[in-house]
């Protein structure tokens, strides 16, 4: 199910001219790579989740600690490679034809593992 996520935040990314792989059961890299091909920056690398409701807990299980916790360790790592969280709020109604981008929220794992609807930014405001 989540593979229909990883393509709907692609099919996103591409409408705003971003380059997206997919890497399809990554367990543990991301599930996707964005690269901007205007700005001279290095890639995004989007670990893709979505949870029915309103928080996603990225340690929940001992599988999700462990790969929140390899995204951490990337990211100190890597310098310049950003590594987030996409989160895709299933449960949340469109209002008054809201695009569907408002569902989508992107969280920076070096700041917390919780990751509440109201937290985070706007799809279209990170990028």
């Amino acid at each position: 199910m989540s593979s229909q996520y990883e393509r709907e935040l692609r099919k996103l990314l591409e409408e705003l001219d971003y380059i997206v792989v997919r890497s399809a059961g990554s367990m543990g890299e991301g599930d996707l790579v964005v690269l901007d091909p205007v700005a001279e920056v290095l890639p995004h690398i989007i670990e893709v989740k979505s949870v029915k409701g309103d928080v996603y807990y990225s340690c929940r299980t001992d599988t999700d600690k462990e790969q929140y916790t390899h995204m951490r360790k990337k990211q100190e790592i890597l310098d310049g490679i950003e590594y987030l969280y996409a989160v895709r709020f299933k449960g949340q109604k469109s209002l008054h034809g809201e695009p569907l981008n408002k569902k989508w929220r992107m969280y920076d794992p070096r700041f917390d593992h919780i990751f509440r609807l109201g937290g985070g930014t706007e799809l279209f405001e990170h990028w």
